[in-house]
């Protein structure tokens, strides 16, 4: 199963890189929405980051959690680590380190599936609580045109989308974990397996990108 880790081990890092950028890009187009006295969008924004700020520090303190989420089993420096950075949005990037650590000294080890688990259910919070309701008012705001907007709302968008993908891909991964022989992802066709997921993430906003497009500009638009 080494070459399975190797795989993961890329994978973490792809993912700790867009959740990065979609962040920054995130806090881009917050500012935006204020700038533009859209003013419903900066609060829903700003309730949607500090909602999956909140949750993933009471998942990863509350013992019950770390235990079922496999946070538990993250070295305790990278633990400690990963709390410290949860409002710059790079908790993932520690408990990945950790998890990269750990496959390349012990592959075969069930500890090492769990680290996975953790990594993949803190990517997951943040893609349903962050990155799909600003994906959303990225179309939205896109609808209604703000000034010298685009490129910024554009860029968060296509972060945000990369980043759902790559979270529901998480979930893929980490249910393959759950068979407890210490492989952290699917065998083979990872890349298949993730460009489906982008693919459906893609329609699934288009279809309520246009359904917002139409509540938005109306009919007769």
């Amino acid at each position: 199963h080494v070459c399975e880790h190797e795989e993961a081990r890329v994978d973490v890092v792809a993912i700790c890189a867009v959740q990065v950028s979609d962040f920054g890009t995130d806090l881009l187009a917050l500012h935006l929405f204020y700038r533009s006295g859209l003013n419903a969008f900066a609060f829903i924004g700003a309730s949607a980051i500090l909602a999956s700020v909140v949750t993933t520090w009471c998942s990863m303190l509350f013992p019950a959690s770390a235990t079922l989420y496999g946070f538990s089993d993250v070295n305790a420096w990278h633990r400690r680590a990963a709390v410290a950075l949860v409002p710059l949005n790079l908790h993932t990037l520690a408990i990945g380190i950790d998890y990269s650590f750990a496959a390349a000294a012990e592959p075969h080890a069930l500890g090492t599936g769990r680290k996975y688990r953790a990594f993949a259910t803190f990517k997951a919070i943040e893609t349903g609580l962050e990155s799909v309701p600003f994906a959303l008012l990225s179309i939205a705001a896109l609808a209604e045109g703000p000034s010298n907007g685009t490129a910024t709302l554009t860029a968060s968008l296509a972060l945000s989308v990369l980043s759902i993908a790559y979270g529901i891909y998480g979930l893929a991964a980490r249910a393959a974990s759950d068979r407890d022989d210490g492989r952290p992802c699917p065998p083979g066709h990872a890349s298949q397996l993730f460009g489906c997921i982008l693919t459906h993430v893609c329609w699934s906003l288009l279809a309520v990108g246009s359904l917002i497009a139409q509540l938005s500009l109306g009919p007769s638009r």
